[in-house]
């Protein structure tokens, strides 16, 4: 029952008329009816709210551990102690972008930002952003950008106005 349809529903007087004088037992289960409706909404409200607060500590989870190459959704699962898949629900429910690729999204964020503010070498920006391999970053790098990690670099400082 919704809060609107609690509030559209007979007062206890009204439906007392209409029963004709209930027993105390048949009260009792009426009363009960009611107070579980109410409870299972309240519980329903503090059960997402609880879910959304997970979903962003695993969030800040994944910002601290980003550099990680062992960062996944089985470790940030062990972490919270879950199971996989209802780590995966949680997540992708409240922030509308699976694990996974919200874990590729930082790390290429990440890089990003390290190639477009440092001179850093390529191996320190993998170490950095917790990729596993070189030729996965580049591959990664490659597919989500268009460009690979120094063309990148290069067309983000044109483009910021600066010298390489």
């Amino acid at each position: 029952m919704t809060n609107e349809e609690f509030q559209r529903s007979k007062s206890f007087e009204e439906n007392l008329k209409e029963w004709n004088l209930l027993s105390l037992e048949e009260m009792g289960e009426w009363l009960n009816s009611v107070l579980l409706s109410v409870a299972e909404q309240i519980g329903n409200k503090q059960f997402q709210q609880k879910k959304e607060e997970v979903s962003v500590k695993m969030k800040e989870y994944i910002k601290k551990n980003l550099s990680s190459p062992m960062l996944s959704v089985e470790t940030i699962s062990e972490e919270f102690g879950f199971s996989v898949s209802y780590s995966r629900k949680i997540f992708k429910d409240n922030q509308g972008i699976s694990i996974s690729d919200y874990i590729l999204k930082q790390r290429i964020d990440c890089s990003k930002s390290i190639l477009a503010d440092s001179k850093k070498s390529v191996n320190e920006i993998i170490d950095a952003s917790g990729f596993q391999t070189k030729s996965n970053f580049y591959t990664v790098f490659k597919k989500e950008t268009g460009m690979t990690p120094n063309q990148y670099r290069i067309w983000i400082r044109e483009k910021n106005g600066e010298n390489s």
